[in-house]
């Protein structure tokens, strides 16, 4: 398929004009990921590709832009698409004002990491808790008559 009837068809099964289309997430996801695909690893072009497509073009552009940064790296967007921007960003969130890109990325990380370590604790207790169950099986324990409500994942 190529991108031309690839764009084509999200407009023939979509309709941008209707209340529930033009912002909905499916049609919004299509549109998303069609552009990443028919971008071809261009940063440039994957987000004009989700801003032409029409449909929720702030946000289909911005996904667009942060799936390609995120899959690629930072250095991957082109200085003409950053320099601009002179490493602030305007918010419109009451109290915070203008804040340094750089900031927010470092507090993401952080953010990350701190997900990452609950998710090693909750990982490790899932795995001591059925360590424990199946011991409590193996050696036919009182438990494994009991009927036990809840799976562990």
């Amino acid at each position: 398929v190529t991108e031309k009837e690839c764009f084509k068809s999200i407009h023939e099964t979509y309709d941008e004009h209707d209340n529930h289309d033009w912002c909905h997430a499916i049609s919004n996801s299509v549109i998303c990921v069609a552009s990443l695909l028919y971008g071809n690893g261009d940063y440039g072009k994957s987000i004009c590709l989700a801003n032409e497509a029409g449909f929720d073009t702030d946000c289909n552009g911005a996904t667009v832009g942060s799936i390609f940064g995120m899959t690629h790296g930072a250095d991957s967007v082109p200085e003409e698409w950053t320099k601009p921007l002179n490493n602030t960003l305007e918010t419109s969130i009451f109290g915070v004002g203008t804040v340094r890109i750089t900031d927010r990325v470092e507090k993401t990380l952080e953010q990350i990491e701190k997900i990452k370590a609950q998710s090693f604790i909750v990982q490790s207790t899932r795995d001591c808790i059925k360590t424990i169950f199946k011991y409590q099986f193996a050696q036919n324990s009182p438990l494994k008559t009991r009927k036990i409500s809840r799976n562990i994942a």
